[in-house]
């Protein structure tokens, strides 16, 4: 990143878990939802940073698109 010398995944990971604390349940779910739509983060990253449960995020993933990612 502009700021250090590590990659910019690795201190955007930080910022996340810095604040994810912050969050109520429902915004931590909707943070999930959004993290598990992007192609590059699978679920277990999503759930690996907001703290949600993999099948949580799968079963919330699976009820809204039809299907299931990462």
């Amino acid at each position: 990143a502009a700021l250090s010398d590590e990659p910019i995944e690795t201190e955007l990971r930080k910022f996340l878990n810095s604040r994810i604390g912050e969050l109520d349940h429902a915004e931590k779910l909707a943070l999930a939802d959004k993290l598990a739509t992007i192609p590059t983060i699978s679920q277990r990253a999503a759930a690996d940073i907001t703290g949600v449960s993999r099948d949580t995020i799968r079963r919330r993933r699976t009820k809204t698109s039809g299907g299931a990612h990462g």
